[in-house]
This record gives structure tokens, C-alpha cells and sequence, in this order.
């Protein structure tokens, strides 16, 4: 061995305790020198030795090895120094080629009287650590059915303290960081387990997957960024014949408590809201999905185990998505969103297809249609629901200054796959070297603080609203929101909550801090711009079985797809507060159009009324409050 050059060697290691060991290895194999004497030299070239820890079960690495072209970073410093303060070797990149690590560069100790701090981690981060500052950032990647994706969404950090200098290699112990959760799927009816792992894709989504990881303290903070993450792995029958297994997911630490489960088979979609589970760096959660195939999801089981061994070898279809230079738009599904970003594989979006409601003199029903970002106001209808007749492929023209539009009726049977080009026009057939096409649902994800909670979205008409209703606990400004519930004669700036939905009270939304950015609670004239486009009609925005029957009263049809529940709301010229029942109104705040300060009445769905009426609010109120897109 070269002792010029810091060699990492890979050892075989099956033990699941955490504790740190320590591996001597001489650097020069014909020379014997004990380790407890220093040599007399004025440098002491430093030479590693790894191992990983709790690995039976592992991302990217073949049982206890790293894989080629494997890149960490390592930090030397004084014992008595810590990452904030002086750094003797700072991020040095060593790449594993095969054999063993290796770096451009030769590094030595800092002193050779005094011991020494190695600390190290994986993936190597080329911005690595600012001065004065201990804190990497981190994430997992979206797209973990890719393996090298896969890999990189691992986390591992390894530390060794009091190192005396010394010829001798020095072992780094890597632990994993970031927690896995194997996925299994256990039919409750007899279904054909080979055509379920066929056909059933997984994915979760309103997990955070971005972060700051402290190195000196392993605490994470920061949680940012919500994704769909993408399964790894392929779906296996177990030995038993009874469910599969395979699809596994690497997330950062975290609460589960927004975390989804979204389940596809076929053309059918099942979300289940993920088991509350507070997850831990290193170990190993396996999900349970009990299947069935009339109702999908029927309920969640969920067990808590080491990184244990699992023999079987893994594949995942590594570019099947990306290859695709189409959308088929009948797949997607629109009870996630109702808006779908078109994004080419590297992430720019080429325009957005809507499941919208079209209301002119010429049409009436709701519709797909597909806009380019370059020519928003021009539309493709790409199909018209529920219409068997040759009258799809239509045009749209909206107006610059009304929210109105020209509609020229199509004569071609539905749009089911759709090819654009560079650019994101339409096109009927796809080019030779067209890009590949994603559609991405398209969200309001709404970080605050420790949350991040994402609200699905539908056009109506020129505008995009939430499809429900805001339950934040955080100001935009990052102050918590008092939580009014327990005492309802409150009238301080804060919420209430009934059944797991919010209402904030006038004090709170006259802060101006609720709505984020791009996004508002809306004004006067943003409800009557919504009005108008609807007709007056609150049966196209009323949703779901729950509201009252009452004569003469037309039945909610949802036709906009807007949402609108019977959730009631707080509700008092004075005090005490008191709840408005279910069952009867969906009550929203609405702005003056200075966009400032609160209007005198709310917005107010009636089960009693087909018009769409106001409500009075003071400062003992509480309603909901639903967003619009600026």
C-alpha cells in the first residue's frame, strides 16, 4: 500500500450494534509498529479504514461495500476543535474506485503531539459546510425508482474522537441517518397476486424531503419541500404466496402525520393517510397495505424492525417513466388535483391540463383542456365529460380583461394521448426526438415552520383556487397561531378548530399573515368574479352528500369542481363563540378589494338557498378560509 495516497479498505461486517469500533491496519505491510508508539516524524501521513453499521439491509451499497465511484467527505480537526471552529482537513472528496477510497490529494495529521477528530459522511457535497457552521443540508430524491436516485437518497455519517496520530489506519463506523420503510401489499380477497405486482405502482407524498443535518449534534432541522417520492423495487410474491414485497422508500426523519400513501392499479387510484408514525434515523418500518380490489387501501398495519437482512435482489424499472414522449391523458387522475403541470424531463413546464368547467352560450359541462404556458389563454378541449358525441378537440379563447371565452366547437372524438413539442404545443403525432413528458399534479405546498401541507387546485373559469380550505397553525411570518378551541369566548387573534378543520377568527386574518406567498385570501371582487362565472348558481361549487336536504333546493353537483363543503363556522355578534351546525353552511372570509382589510360579510354557501349569500362577521366569528392565485 502507497502510503502517499489515503486508502479507504471495505471489510465484510454483520454486526447490528451501534457502538464505535476501532480497526487498526498497518499503511506499509513490510513494516510491524506497534500502535501505542508515535513514529518521530514531523508529518504522519493519515490512513482510514471504513465499515458500515446496521447494513443487512441497505440502499446503494452491496452488503458492507461501497460501490464504485462512491464519493464522501472527510473532516479532520484538533480534538478540542468542533466544525464551528477551525478545520484542518475540510471536506476533502475521497471516490471509492472499486478497491478502495481514494483523494488527488495527500492529507496529515494536524499535529502529531495532540489527537485528532474525523468526521465523515456520504454523498459528498462539493458546497459542504459553511465557516463557523455545522450544519449539511440533505435531501432524498423524488424519483427513487431510479437506483442511482435510489443511492443518493441515502444518508450516512461516521465519527471517531480522540484519534492519536499514529501510522496505523483509522476506522470510520458509518451509521444511516435517514429511515427506510419497506412496503408490502396483502390482499384481503383472493386476488391474483402475478397481475397485482404487475400492474400496482406506490408512492408517498406530503413528506418533507429536504433538511439541515447537524454533524457535531446528528440533529435535523429545517424540513422544507414536500414531493412525490417514487417507490424503489419491484413487487415479488413472498415465499408464503400471500402478499408482495419489494417497493422500498429511504425519507429523512420526520412525524408521518401529513404523510400519504398513494396506491395505483391500473387506471385505478387509492390514497390512504400514512400509519402516525414519528420516524428514526436507521431503522427500518415496514407498511403493511391490506388490498382489496373492490375498495382498494381497506386499512394499514405497520411494524418497527432493525436493517435486518433481506436476501432478495432487487430491480426497478429504471427508465420506463422518463422514456415516454406522452401524456395519456385518461389515466391521470383528477381527484388528487384538478390541475396537472406538463413538465419535459428536465422539470420546465410546457403548459397545464385542467379539469375546468366551461360556461358560455355554447357549452355548459365540465371538460379537459390543455393550455400551453407560452399561450395561456388559448386552450385544447381534450375532452368534453360525458359526451359521446364527435365534438371534442375544440378551441378556447379567453378573454385579456373578462373572464369570458370564445368556443369553437370541436369534431373529433376525446384526446386521449397528448404530444407536444419543444415548445409545448400540440401536436397529433410525436416528433423523432421528442422529450420526454411528466405530469406532475399541481399543488399549493405550503411550508411553515415544521409544517408543509399541500393543497390541491382547480381553474374555474380564469382563476385557480384550493380545492380546501387552509388549517395552518404558523403565520406566514412564522409565529405560532393561538389556538382558541378550549376557550371560545376569545377574541385575540387565533383559531378554532371542530373535527380536524380550521377557522381563524377576524383578529387573526386581519393580520395579513395568513395567505402565502402568491397566493390570497380572496377580495370582494375576486368571490364576484366567481359568482358571476357560475351564475349565481351554488349548487356548481357545493360538494359531497353531507349537506341538508331542503325543498326547492337544487342538489350539489360540484360541477366546478371548487369543493365547497357543509363545514359551518364560529359564529357570535358577542361572546361566547358558538358553533354553526354542519350540515348547512360553508361559510369563507373574503377581503375588501384593497386586499388589506376584512370585509363586513363573509362568502357564504346556503343548503337553504340556491343563490350564493353573505354572512355578518365580528370579531367573535370564525370561518374558513379558501385561497386564490394571484
Amino acid at each position: 500500500m502507497n502510503p502517499s495516497k489515503l486508502t479507504v479498505s471495505t471489510k465484510t461486517f454483520l454486526k447490528t450494534t451501534l457502538s464505535v469500533l476501532l480497526f487498526t491496519a498497518c499503511v506499509n505491510p513490510s513494516t510491524d509498529i506497534d500502535e501505542n508508539i508515535k513514529p518521530n516524524l514531523e508529518k504522519i501521513p493519515i490512513s482510514l479504514s471504513s465499515r458500515i453499521l446496521q447494513v443487512q439491509n441497505l440502499t446503494r451499497m452491496n452488503e458492507t461495500s461501497f460501490e464504485e465511484n462512491d464519493s464522501i467527505g472527510l473532516f479532520v480537526l484538533n480534538q478540542n476543535e468542533t466544525l464551528n471552529g477551525e478545520r484542518h482537513i475540510d471536506n476533502a472528496p475521497f471516490v471509492f474506485n472499486g478497491l478502495s477510497f481514494v483523494s488527488e490529494e495527500q492529507y496529515f495529521y494536524p499535529d502529531v503531539q495532540l489527537p485528532s477528530r474525523f468526521i465523515s459522511y456520504y454523498p459528498y457535497k462539493e458546497t459542504g459546510i459553511e465557516a463557523e457552521n455545522s450544519l449539511i443540508s440533505i435531501q432524498v430524491k423524488a424519483d427513487q425508482s431510479i437506483a442511482l436516485n435510489y443511492s443518493l437518497s441515502d444518508f450516512l455519517t461516521a465519527k471517531t474522537e480522540s484519534v492519536t496520530p499514529t501510522s496505523n489506519a483509522v476506522l470510520l463506523n458509518f451509521m444511516h441517518r435517514f429511515s427506510k420503510v419497506n412496503f408490502f401489499i396483502q390482499p384481503t380477497l383472493e386476488d391474483d397476486l402475478d397481475d397485482l405486482a404487475i400492474n400496482a405502482s406506490l408512492s408517498i407524498r406530503n413528506l418533507f424531503c429536504e433538511a439541515d443535518y447537524d454533524l457535531e449534534s446528528d440533529i435535523i432541522s429545517n424540513l422544507t419541500a414536500t414531493k412525490r417520492i417514487t417507490a424503489n423495487g419491484s413487487w415479488n410474491v413472498d415465499s408464503n404466496n400471500m402478499r408482495l414485497t419489494g417497493k422500498k422508500v429511504i425519507i429523512i426523519p420526520q412525524n408521518s402525520t401529513n404523510g400519504q400513501i398513494v396506491l395505483q392499479v391500473k387506471d385505478r387510484t387509492f390514497v390512504s393517510e400514512f400509519p402516525d408514525l414519528n420516524f428514526q434515523g436507521g431503522v427500518c418500518y415496514n407498511v403493511i397495505l391490506k388490498y382489496d380490489s373492490k375498495i382498494g387501501i381497506s386499512s394499514i398495519t405497520h411494524q418497527i424492525t432493525d436493517w435486518e437482512m433481506d436476501e432478495t435482489e432487487y430491480e426497478s424499472d429504471l427508465n420506463e417513466d422518463l422514456s415516454k414522449n406522452r401524456i395519456a391523458v385518461n389515466k391521470l387522475n383528477f381527484d388528487i388535483s384538478s390541475v396537472y403541470n406538463i413538465c419535459d424531463d428536465d422539470g420546465v413546464i410546457l403548459g397545464k391540463i385542467c379539469k375546468e368547467y366551461l360556461s358560455n352560450e355554447l357549452i355548459d359541462a365540465a371538460a379537459l383542456v390543455y393550455y400551453s404556458e407560452q399561450s395561456p389563454l388559448n386552450g385544447l378541449v381534450l375532452n368534453v365529460l360525458d359526451e359521446t358525441n364527435f365534438i371534442h378537440g375544440g378551441t378556447l379563447q379567453w378573454s385579456n380583461t373578462e373572464n369570458t371565452f370564445e368556443y369553437t366547437i370541436g369534431k373529433k372524438a376525446t384526446i386521449d394521448i397528448l404530444y407536444l413539442d419543444e415548445l409545448g404545443n400540440y401536436i397529433e403525432e410525436p416528433l423523432d426526438n421528442s422529450s420526454a413528458l411528466i405530469a406532475k399534479p399541481y399543488y399549493l405546498i405550503d411550508n411553515r415552520v415544521t409544517e408543509s401541507i399541500s393543497y390541491p387546485t382547480v381553474k374555474i373559469g380564469k382563476q385557480i383556487w384550493t380545492r380546501e380550505n387552509l388549517r395552518t397553525t404558523f403565520y406566514t411570518d412564522g409565529l405560532q397561531i393561538a389556538d382558541n378551541t378550549s376557550d371560545l369566548s376569545r377574541t385575540t387573534e387565533g383559531y378554532f378548530k371542530q373535527d380536524n378543520e380550521f377557522y381563524y377568527n377576524l383578529n387573526a386574518v386581519s393580520t395579513g399573515q395568513l395567505a402565502p406567498n402568491g397566493w390570497s385570501i380572496p377580495t370582494e371582487d375576486s368571490w364576484r368574479v366567481l359568482i358571476n362565472y357560475v351564475g349565481n348558481e351554488s349548487s356548481k361549487l357545493k360538494a359531497g352528500d353531507n349537506w341538508r336536504v331542503v325543498a326547492n333546493v337544487d342538489a350539489p353537483n360540484n360541477v366546478t369542481g371548487f369543493m365547497g363543503l357543509p363545514l359551518g363556522g364560529f359564529y357570535s355578534v358577542g361572546t361566547p363563540t358558538s358553533f354553526v351546525t354542519t350540515n348547512y353552511f360553508g361559510i369563507y372570509w373574503r377581503m375588501n378589494n384593497n386586499g388589506i382589510d376584512v370585509h363586513g360579510s363573509a362568502f357564504v354557501l346556503n343548503a337553504g338557498m340556491n343563490e350564493i349569500r353573505n354572512m355578518n362577521c365580528y370579531e367573535s366569528c370564525a370561518y374558513s378560509i379558501r385561497l386564490v392565485k394571484n
